[in-house]
């Protein structure tokens, strides 16, 4: 349309919008980036809180009430992030015991428990893909540590094995 031919109320109207685009847009693009700050912001604060959880005073070591009380802690948050169990039957805690010469250096046990006696569990989650026949991505990341020793010095495993589920579980969320 040629400006010359358009009437001044036309002209008029056409510059109030191209002005009030030229407002609202960087408004926009400000909001957009402060959603994106705040969802930022609501990352951090679930991986510190995952982290403070997993890591927290009890010790993580194999058949401890705390490795227990973290399996039933992931479960919740693979539940939160609309994980499915990986089985149907058997849940997302998939509970096994480990031979006697699988006993790793420097783990402390349980009181009152040894290797080849002590139930450990493998806590799985399942989030189906678009395309059945594409196979499957694994993502792991182990959650127990070495927990109390006989001096009652608590291994809380914060730097390992809390984090690295803390970003297990983040990516779950993501996804």
């Amino acid at each position: 349309m040629n400006m010359l031919r358009m009437r001044r109320r036309d002209r008029s109207s056409l510059l109030v919008g191209f002005l009030l685009g030229s407002l609202i847009a960087p408004l926009a693009a400000g909001s957009a980036r402060a959603n994106e700050a705040r969802a930022a912001n609501a990352r951090e604060e679930r991986l510190r809180a995952d982290i403070e959880t997993l890591a927290g005073e009890r010790g993580r070591g194999p058949g401890s009430p705390g490795l227990a009380a973290a399996a039933v802690y992931i479960e919740q948050r693979f539940r939160d992030a609309g994980l499915a169990p990986a089985d149907e039957k058997l849940g997302y805690q998939h509970r096994f015991t480990p031979p006697a010469e699988t006993a790793r250096e420097g783990a402390h046990l349980a009181p009152g428990t040894s290797w080849g006696s002590i139930e450990l569990t493998n806590v799985i989650g399942r989030l189906a893909g678009s395309d059945p026949g594409a196979g499957c991505l694994v993502i792991g990341a182990h959650y127990d540590h070495l927990g109390v020793d006989a001096a009652g010095t608590v291994f809380p495993g914060a730097d390992d094995n809390a984090s690295g589920v803390a970003a297990l579980l983040e990516i779950a969320r993501s996804l």
